[in-house]
């Protein structure tokens, strides 16, 4: 959904040679085990961006202060992004600027809280190949994003491109999607699952691209992904506090199990709304800083690489995402001993499936192998597509 501008530009006297250099060099590099996201870069960016005022803890969905529109891109702020190589790729803050719009009257606007573009290990060997990266990015798996956002040129006033609803009816939405799912079948199984069977301690819950509440056409979906997040904390809140009493036989309270959710599309609604049923809206990429091993991440196909992602960062004590097959992706096609092609797996090219936005891999099912059981399903199909629940092994 929405309009988005990725900072990463093609130079076109880019040789052959260099290009298939640089995506041996990540296949060598994927093989050997190094990380493609780590904390400390996801965290260098966010320390940069909090410098110049650019990654606010919550989203603003109308803004008065908008840049100056012929605002020079050599003002902008200079934000140096980590590549896996351990070089920098030095690139500009680019919020506020103005970009041409649909129509004469009207201009697009860099919105104001960017966020990140991951790509997976597929994508980048593949955006290279066909020359949709420049080879300056082609050690970093993280780029700025920004938010293209359509407004009048005279009024300055915001086209909604979304066709939200009003907060009051998102509301009630909510309220009446939280009473429809608790009732749900898929509802009383998981809770009857997790009453009876061993869980590891949890922190947190983190949830990744549940997607704005305020959309009509997803709504149903959206609400209860939502949901999910309120049953699980409640669930696994219960059961540590009576674990808690019973091998302590204290009556202190366990610490409390604090819920965050990120995507970009969330606005002032939706924040408002999470916040008083407990989950704390965050700006990307700040959810995956709350991922740890005492967490529960949540991710329904994701416009992101979310299980590679965590694959680098840690070990949650449960995931529910999407099914992991593997099988769905042929490993050994991106070994560094396979052929290069330049078509990999491109969607135009006859019998070549398009590569998925939250793609497996060989280290998500060495992962998944290694360290989780599938303890049970939320699909397959319906409000959670074919989604999975895994639990870590103790």
């Amino acid at each position: 959904m929405g309009t988005y501008y990725v900072d990463a530009p093609v130079d076109a006297a880019e040789l052959d040679e260099d290009i298939e250099i640089a995506v041996n060099c990540l296949r060598l590099m994927y093989e050997q085990g190094v990380p493609f996201f780590t904390l400390r870069a996801l965290q260098d960016i966010v320390r940069q961006l909090d410098h110049h005022g650019a990654n606010p803890p919550a989203h603003t969905y109308e803004h008065d202060s908008m840049s100056d529109s012929d605002q020079d891109e050599e003002c902008c702020p200079v934000i140096s992004i980590p590549a896996i190589n351990g070089t920098v790729v030095q690139t500009r803050l680019k919020t506020g600027l103005v970009k041409p719009g649909e129509t004469d009257d009207t201009e697009y606007v860099l919105y104001v809280h960017p966020h990140l573009c991951y790509r997976s290990f597929q994508h980048l060997c593949d955006d290279i190949l066909t020359s949709y990266l420049s080879l300056q990015w082609a050690y970093c798996p993280t780029q700025l994003n920004y938010r293209m956002m359509e407004r009048r040129i005279h009024t300055e006033s915001f086209l909604d491109d979304l066709g939200r609803e009003a907060p009051e009816s998102v509301q009630n939405a909510f309220e009446d999607g939280i009473k429809k799912w608790e009732a749900s079948p898929q509802c009383i199984q998981l809770r009857a699952l997790f009453d009876t069977m061993s869980l590891p301690t949890v922190s947190n819950i983190v949830a990744f691209a549940c997607c704005t509440m305020a959309v009509k056409v997803v709504q149903e979906h959206t609400v209860s992904q939502h949901a999910l997040v309120l049953t699980l904390r409640d669930i696994l809140q219960t059961r540590q506090q009576q674990d808690d009493d019973m091998e302590r036989q204290h009556t202190e309270q366990p610490p409390e199990i604090r819920c965050f959710a990120q995507d970009p599309l969330y606005d002032d609604a939706d924040e408002k709304i999470l916040r008083r049923a407990g989950i704390a809206v965050v700006q990307d990429p700040r959810g995956f800083l709350e991922v740890n091993n005492q967490s529960v991440v949540l991710s329904f196909s994701p416009n992101a690489p979310v299980r590679q992602i965590i694959a680098d960062l840690a070990r949650p004590a449960i995931l529910i995402w999407n099914r992991v097959s593997g099988e769905a992706d042929d490993g050994e096609r991106w070994s560094v001993t396979a052929p290069l092609d330049r078509r990999l797996l491109r969607s135009e090219t006859e019998g070549s499936p398009r590569i998925s936005t939250d793609p497996e891999s060989p280290r998500l099912w060495t992962m998944m192998g290694n360290h989780y059981d599938k303890v049970a399903e939320l699909g397959p199909g319906g409000l959670f597509g074919d989604a999975v629940v895994y639990v870590r092994r103790e």
